[in-house]
């Protein structure tokens, strides 16, 4: 009887070592994605800004040389066209 009384404490305390793993892990997984959560939010706001001033750049060279924003523009398409149309 004591052998299957030791085999059944190992076998728990097995388990609770498994347990206290899993417990580990799921915690280093939950800071992990948290520190992802912030990074993302991070990179997020730095593109907005950088979407933001880039518009705001284009805008004033578009004031500033409205024909050639407008012979630009005209190139951009005339290209994208001939492109789009070898594709095919």
């Amino acid at each position: 009887m004591s052998s299957k009384s030791a085999s059944r404490d190992n076998v728990q305390a097995t388990l609770e070592t498994a347990e206290e793993k899993l417990q580990q892990a799921a915690e280093q997984v939950s800071e992990k994605t948290e520190e992802l959560k912030h990074k993302t939010r991070e990179l997020t706001d730095d593109t907005s800004v950088a979407v933001s001033n880039t518009v705001a750049e284009v805008e004033s060279y578009v004031r500033e040389k409205p024909l050639q924003a407008i012979g630009i523009a005209f190139a951009a398409g005339f290209v994208a066209t001939v492109l789009l149309r070898r594709s095919r």
